[in-house]
């Protein structure tokens, strides 16, 4: 058997309002690319994995990580897929704002109730509670004078601290702006908290996750 490219893996799926850039941000991070006036034509559950390293504070060891990133985007077909399969069992979550769209931001709430109303925990998803991660997009537009609706950016800042929410409100997916510091913070915060079991454990645990988690189980290297 080939020996493992990686120690752990990381499942965390992007939400957040249309338009916010949760595709944009999937393929400049993972594959390094920015389509300027692009056009986002795929419609369904996109997955792109990357691998990163990170330390771990039980051994102070660095371990090779594999994130697997989802994004549902498209028709309300994929949607309700997209909640009812992806929102149950995950790592993190990062629910994205756009600063210069308000409603984006005041929707935040709706997005955090879906997805605690959804998830579950489990041997391979040990966490309590669903882990969050509020970021704040098109930091790049707000000193643009065309831009007429921009969040003051205070407000994300005390929303997330009232609700005890990591968070990076001056992002620019287009710029590059603190894109792989979204992932490292979370990836961190998962393995510093509830980290999963390690790759070569997984099968060690049989049917643990096999109701309801079909889609998940998966994929398990």
């Amino acid at each position: 058997m080939a020996k493992m490219d990686h120690d752990y893996r990381l499942n965390i799926v992007l939400v957040g309002d249309n338009q916010c850039g949760k595709s944009f941000l999937l393929s400049r991070y993972c594959d390094g690319m920015f389509v300027e006036n692009g056009i986002q034509l795929w419609h369904g559950i996109e997955i792109k994995n990357k691998i990163i390293e990170l330390k771990n504070q039980s051994t102070n060891e660095i371990v090779k990580v594999k994130l697997m990133i989802f994004d549902g985007n498209g028709g309300c077909k994929f949607k309700e897929l997209f909640y009812e399969n992806y929102l149950k069992h995950q790592h993190g979550f990062i629910i994205m704002y756009d600063v210069t769209n308000l409603e984006s931001f005041n929707n935040l709430s709706n997005w955090i109730s879906k997805i605690k109303n959804s998830y579950q925990t489990s041997n391979l998803y040990p966490s309590p509670e669903p882990i969050l991660f509020i970021v704040g997009n098109k930091c790049d537009l707000i000193d643009d004078s065309k831009i007429t609706t921009i969040v003051d950016l205070k407000k994300p800042q005390e929303f997330c601290d009232s609700l005890s929410i990591p968070s990076i409100h001056n992002v620019s997916v287009k710029e590059n702006i603190n894109v792989d510091l979204i992932f490292q913070k979370l990836s961190q915060l998962i393995m510093d908290t509830y980290p999963p079991p390690k790759i070569s454990e997984i099968k060690k645990i049989k049917n643990v996750d096999s109701g309801g988690d079909s889609i998940n189980n998966c994929i398990i290297n």
